[in-house]
């Protein structure tokens, strides 16, 4: 997905984690760390003046967007952010932020065509769910909507009310490729063993 919704995105989970009154974590001092954390798998874009072609074949979407190595990459991040801001919480609040930022990053990859390695350096299989197309306004503007209700909404019983947009919104792309996929099966032309191998792909 394009930078922009990935850092709506990453601000929008960064509320999530459980609020506590003895810790100083507001919800600007979270959209910042969450927005930021969300990025931070596409720094792997560093790669591409080394050697494009492999990066675009190989390195992408690979290490810095694995779910094995999520965990190190909260960590480091989480380390920073706690001296950066010299906030007054504990280390663990920080780290639920950045890893739930992070996981929505690479979620929000793997509904795009191109796919997400999620078990490098250990495999190079990628996930890819081809729903959205790497720009969606559409979405955008949903995730967009969702992290206002979550800052407007500040009670935590109620937080996942503002996913409900995005959240319908994919519904919504999935029934109708279904339902496309169906009427291409329903064509006479297309009743043979050819018509499984047919892929819809999102377009801009």
């Amino acid at each position: 997905m394009d930078a922009l919704t990935h850092i709506i995105a990453g601000a929008s989970v960064a509320q999530l984690p459980k609020r506590d009154n003895h810790v100083n974590l507001n919800w600007k001092v979270r959209g910042f760390v969450g927005a930021t954390s969300a990025l931070f798998p596409d720094i792997d874009y560093l790669l591409f003046f080394i050697e494009p072609l492999k990066f675009v074949a190989y390195w992408h979407r690979a290490e810095t967007h694995s779910l094995v190595l999520m965990p190190i990459w909260a960590w480091l991040l989480s380390a920073i952010f706690v001296k950066l801001l010299k906030v007054r919480t504990n280390f663990s609040i920080i780290f639920r932020v950045c890893f739930i930022a992070l996981l929505s990053h690479v979620l929000l990859d793997c509904l795009t065509t191109f796919g997400v390695q999620v078990l490098a350096p250990f495999s190079q299989y990628k996930v890819s769910w081809e729903l959205l197309f790497v720009i969606d306004p559409y979405f955008t503007f949903l995730c967009a909507c969702s992290l206002y209700l979550l800052i407007v909404a500040k009670q935590t019983n109620y937080t996942f009310i503002g996913f409900i947009l995005p959240a319908s919104y994919l519904i919504a792309v999935i029934s109708l490729k279904f339902y496309a996929y169906k009427s291409i099966e329903l064509q006479e032309d297309f009743k043979s063993e050819n018509s499984k191998r047919i892929k819809l792909l999102p377009q801009p």
